[in-house]
């Protein structure tokens, strides 16, 4: 099938070409095409690529696709580009024979064609013609046909792509035996660039309005709720500010979830080392990621639904918090639900009219199966844990619909986006200060787009929602904060409030490692694996390993001893695709875990605290404020937060006997993992080893901006999320609860927005009502 294929070479630059040009050139580039056709992706390759890129040579690409029903050569076709846009060799796809043929004069009758070509030029796809050859270009071509290439074209540069992989420059030379790193996985990574580099984001055209009703700063879980639902009024004029980019395709498909970890739409925080904990990390820092892009963290996360237990909100009520009771909230989260699956659940606890689709994933494959019915036979019933009772387990249901992720973005921004023209969304903007005047009034924002300063005001309130981690930080840019830390930074003081305190996260740690044999395991070929990725790509309707999660959702909620009011632990659940590598080093491991969540030979199983004790801070950084600030979750520095984790080890060892993990022939890998060989397997002294070494992060910070009564000396804003001290600015976040909920965050987060808009929009209602009825007076 490749036989017909054809490549060619030329230099950046034409002048001397004839003597740049050899034999040696032209046959580089044979052994490109020969390696793809012979599937040796690790043998010729490197080498080729390596001379053809050599300085003063450029290579580029023309595909005219595979013929229908061929689809070996539809995945040499893919496996091309992937390589070729990864070694910068430039790629445009052909979609007419007749364009082909007036620029090659050949029929697109091969199914893959090579041409080098230099750059840059108008697009010669265009419908003029195509420039005429300059003698030196028609030098090269006689030299390059002597050896059956094909003629000449020139081609512009191809436009960068919205989304860029992580970087894996730092973790990959020295250690070329990771899947990840070998050819396979830059052929894979880039693939998913060709695929879904892209966006299908809507966004505002430009404005050089300067007045807003209200400006919203933050695009994420809450920020888009709240944009939604304030210009629900026609009359209100919000601009909504994200420091991010448009959400790209990438995002969508849920198997690719751990391919957006360390990209450019990750904000790409780690926290400090506190001597107790992350201790096998890279310099002891835990990585902290949160979405920089629309939807924010709904963007980049693993997108279960889960809501917590009634206690969470009815302690925060009794904290002082009156409105936020369980019986306040719950018609909150039903607001925004839109669940496809109510059939299955208890109706009176769910929403299906709201913006946020909530559904099963259409696939599940025989590990998540097995967990469930482990969790099961070792004591944990089946429950709708968001419902009446959570102690129990269940494939939990997702922000996804129809085999694709929703996030806030996809559900409450982009279908108003156009509709809606007294929304203005300003994407790539960095707020950089909350504008108070001297009577304390917050009164607009200063923010950075394309490296420019612009100003911004509000007529009627600002509204951060940032997030837990940059919300403090923007706090104290901006003057209100610690009255010391500010001071310290040259920062006036506007108010001197606890902003940063209070930081708690669901701490958890890894290497309960559980293999699955042949049987179980959904392991396929890395050439399969590329064909899941095309496959997905091609559907209408997604359905496949691709359109859900793996084994990710299988949660499952347990007390550590009988006599709790509520579950203190929760277990989920990572997927692993090679686990001899895992063992070697997990911290190199997760750093360059992208594969999809489909394929894998072991899960490991976390437990999580869901009821930490320790407590950290956020703090600007003093070497570069702007920068990524301080974060210190201070993991295990109460050291009450390992006792329910080691009852969890307990309960995970119970499961290797239940019959569901029997039949299936999973086991616990009984090998201590490198930073924790002084101790033997299966020991107490092991698991705390494994909890301070390889400490994770669930992404779960809550906390910097707390919620409470004027009389607690850690709060920042009161019950209706006003900040005390600052009038006509409120945060909207999961950094004002006051206690962590018993759960993952995201749906809390989007449950705090509709909580906290709402009385935004009633305390402005009622001001204009007001104002209304004294107009009317005589």
């Amino acid at each position: 099938m490749c036989k017909d294929s054809v490549v060619a070479m030329t230099t950046e630059s034409f002048s001397g070409v004839a003597a740049k040009s050899s034999v040696g050139q032209c046959m580089a580039a044979s052994v490109l095409l020969s390696a793809l056709c012979e599937r040796r992706l690790t043998v010729g390759l490197p080498a080729a690529v390596r001379h053809l890129s050599a300085k003063g040579e450029a290579l580029f690409v023309v595909t005219c696709g595979a013929p229908p029903g061929d689809s070996a050569t539809h995945m040499l076709d893919v496996l091309l580009r992937a390589f070729c846009i990864e070694h910068d060799i430039h790629v445009l796809e052909v979609d007419s024979e007749r364009k082909l043929k007036r620029l090659l004069g050949v029929e697109c009758s091969s199914s893959v064609g090579c041409v080098v070509v230099h750059s840059p030029y108008a697009d010669p796809f265009s419908d003029s013609a195509a420039a005429p050859l300059s003698p030196n270009e028609r030098s090269l071509v006689s030299l390059c046909e002597e050896r059956s290439a094909p003629p000449l074209v020139r081609l512009p540069d191809n436009p960068k792509m919205l989304w860029q992989p992580l970087n894996l420059s730092d973790v990959c030379p020295p250690n070329a035996h990771m899947d990840s790193c070998t050819l396979f996985g830059y052929v894979y990574l880039n693939l998913l660039v060709k695929l879904y580099g892209g966006s299908r984001d809507k966004v505002s055209p430009e404005t050089s309005r300067q007045e807003y009703d209200f400006i919203v700063v933050g695009a994420g879980s809450a920020g888009c709720v709240v944009a939604n639902r304030l210009t629900e009024n026609p009359n209100w004029k919000v601009l909504l500010l994200e420091a991010g980019g448009r959400q790209p395709d990438v995002t969508l498909s849920p198997a690719l979830s751990t391919a957006l970890l360390g990209s450019n739409i990750d904000w790409n925080y780690s926290t400090e080392p506190n001597g107790k904990s992350c201790l096998a990390h890279r310099n002891q820092r835990c990585p902290m990621p949160r979405g920089k892009v629309l939807g924010g963290s709904s963007t980049i996360n693993s997108m279960s639904y889960v809501r917590g237990n009634r206690v969470d909100y009815n302690l925060w009520h009794d904290l002082g918090n009156p409105g936020w009771s369980y019986h306040d909230v719950l018609p909150f989260f039903k607001k925004s639900e839109r669940n496809v699956n109510i059939e299955a659940l208890d109706a009176v606890y769910h929403g299906v009219q709201g913006e946020q689709f909530v559904a099963r994933y259409p696939y599940i494959d025989t590990p998540p199966l097995m967990l469930t019915e482990g969790y099961t036979e070792g004591g944990a019933p089946l429950r709708d844990f968001n419902g009446a009772f959570q102690e129990g387990n269940n494939q939990a249901q997702a922000f996804s619909v129809q085999g694709e992720r929703v996030s806030t973005n996809t559900a409450f921004l982009q279908p108003i986006i156009e509709k809606r023209p007294n929304l203005v969304v300003k994407i790539e903007s960095e707020v950089v200060k909350i504008l108070i005047d001297d009577k304390n009034r917050a009164y607009g924002v200063d923010y950075i787009q394309s490296g420019k300063k612009y100003t911004v005001y509000a007529k009627r309130e600002v509204i951060v929602s940032a997030g837990s981690i940059n919300t403090p930080k923007l706090m104290m840019l901006s003057g209100i904060g610690p009255k010391e830390h500010l001071q310290d930074l040259g920062i006036p003081v506007k108010k001197d409030l606890p902003v940063g305190r209070n930081l708690h996260d669901h701490v958890t740690f890894n290497g309960m490692l559980l293999a699955l044999p042949n049987r179980t395991s959904t392991l396929v070929s890395n050439e399969e694996i590329l064909q899941a990725v095309v496959d997905y790509h091609d559907m209408d309707i997604k359905g496949g390993p691709m359109s859900a999660n793996g084994p990710v959702n299988s949660i499952c909620f347990i007390k550590s001893q009988p006599d709790l009011i509520a579950p203190d632990l929760q277990f989920q659940v990572d997927n692993i695709h090679n686990w001899r590598q895992y063992i070697e080093d997990p911290i190199l491991y997760e750093e360059v875990a992208f594969l999809p969540t489909a394929f894998y030979d072991a899960v490991v199983i976390r437990p999580m605290n869901l009821v930490p004790k320790s407590r950290g801070y956020v703090l600007l950084n003093a070497t570069d404020p702007h920068g990524a600030p301080l974060i210190q979750p201070n993991y295990f520095a109460d050291r009450r937060d390992l006792i329910p984790l080691l009852y969890a080890v307990e309960f995970l060892l119970s499961l290797e006997k239940t019959p569901a993990y029997r039949a299936r022939g999973a086991y616990y890998v009984r090998e201590p993992l490198p930073a924790c060989r002084d101790y033997e397997w299966g020991t107490e002294g092991y698991y705390i080893c494994l909890a301070k070494e390889y400490t994770s992060t669930t992404y779960h910070p809550v906390g910097t901006c707390k919620m409470g009564p004027k009389e607690d000396a850690e709060a920042v804003v009161d019950s209706e999320l006003r900040v005390y001290g600052v009038k006509y600015l409120r945060v909207i976040d999961a950094s004002i609860m006051p206690v962590i909920i018993r759960g993952n965050t995201n749906a809390p987060t989007m449950m705090i927005a509709e909580r906290g808009v709402d009385f935004v929009i009633r305390h402005w209602n009622k001001i204009l009502s007001k104002q209304n009825d004294e107009d009317k007076s005589p």
